[in-house]
């Protein structure tokens, strides 16, 4: 007794790029101001950060001695 695929799924495998959009990672978004406050407004679900503005965001990496050594390797 054998089994017959279902093929219940469709395969299309063809590329539409009008349908793709660039892929960006965490580090071109928080390193952009108005990225980082359109993210944290609009995917967290944080109400402190509801109203979130670009000219609220710092850049406090430069406290930290692990960011410091972390940007030196790159």
């Amino acid at each position: 007794m054998s089994r017959k695929p279902q093929n219940k799924r469709k395969r299309d495998t063809a590329y539409h790029p009008e349908l793709h959009t660039r892929d960006v990672n965490s580090r071109e978004i928080f390193k952009n101001d108005t990225l980082a406050s359109q993210f944290l407004r609009n995917y967290t679900n944080i109400p402190l950060f509801a109203n979130v503005q670009p000219e609220d965001i710092k850049d406090v990496s430069s406290k930290s001695t692990l960011f410091t050594a972390m940007r030196r390797k790159r």
